[in-house]
């Protein structure tokens, strides 16, 4: 356990939560995705749920050196992928050697399905006794751990106050959670969870035929040219969607995918990558 000066020194780096804006490139969330769903044979799929996958020590460098701009210098204890399809409960991301200060920085990179109303959401309370899943007066012998222990006592908890959480933003976004859970919780802050633009600032509606570097021709002698595909394509300033799909091929990975595949689950995420490396490139011809 934590002594009350390290407490104290946890407690002299508080912060409240931020978002910086408009933080990732395009290019760097589809490398991101990319090595994720490229290494899907590492990722540990806990027992309680999430998959998750750790990230390699270089894989972030740019982006640290630019968080450091923005927050100060530090040291990176743990980076990894966290892959849920549904919502989590509430827990802290504290380690079982009890650092003396950390903050935790969420990097927005999905939303699986069509939902443009995804909440990051935090609370008021702090807890001080290492990692921790919070189920006030819950029953948990039969449950699966995988890391944080469930904590089942509010007592050690920090803040606990009666100010309640609004009825309506329960029934929105915590309506996983029993209420005996949320007893003395209330939310400081809810962060939009959207991930940086993909085109910026634009809205196109097009088909898209392509022999790249040519525009012009059909889709022939692929294997000489680096991208090649026609689908469909809707963009917005955060989102791209591929309407249907009928061939992309690449020079640089020497794949293909078409409709003779059937199931388009994985094709589909690694085709819209391509594609939006078609679609900048084309942007820069102009």
């Amino acid at each position: 356990m934590r002594t009350q000066n390290q407490i104290q020194l946890l407690k002299a780096h508080h912060s409240e939560p931020f978002v910086l804006q408009q933080f990732l490139s395009s290019v760097e969330v589809d490398n991101l995705l990319e090595y994720y769903f490229s290494n899907e044979d590492k990722v540990i799929k806990k027992v309680t749920g999430p998959s998750v996958l750790k990230i390699k020590d270089d894989l972030l460098d740019n982006i640290i050196e630019r968080l450091k701009i923005q927050v100060g210098n530090f040291k990176v204890r743990y980076a990894h992928f966290f892959d849920v399809t549904g919502p989590h409960v509430i827990h802290n991301d504290d380690e079982f050697d009890y650092p003396e200060s950390y903050k935790a920085f969420t990097i927005p990179l999905k939303i699986y399905g069509d939902s443009n109303d995804i909440k990051l959401v935090l609370f008021d309370q702090y807890y001080y006794g290492g990692p921790a899943k919070f189920f006030n007066k819950q029953d948990i012998s039969s449950w699966n751990i995988h890391y944080n222990p469930p904590l089942t006592d509010y007592s050690n908890v920090e803040n606990i106050n009666d100010k309640g959480i609004d009825e309506n933003f329960q029934k929105n976004y915590l309506s996983h959670l029993r209420n005996e859970w949320l007893e003395g919780l209330s939310v400081n802050k809810t962060l939009e969870w959207k991930s940086e633009v993909i085109l910026s600032g634009e809205k196109v509606n097009f088909e898209l035929w392509v022999d790249v570097p040519d525009s012009n021709s059909k889709l022939e002698n692929t294997q000489y040219l680096d991208y090649a595909m026609r689908y469909g394509i809707y963009s917005t300033s955060n989102r791209i969607e591929v309407d249907y799909f009928k061939l992309a091929t690449t020079k640089k990975d020497s794949e293909w995918f078409g409709s003779r595949y059937g199931s388009y689950e994985k094709q589909f995420e690694r085709y819209k990558r391509t594609a939006v490396k078609v679609v900048n490139y084309l942007r820069g011809l102009k």
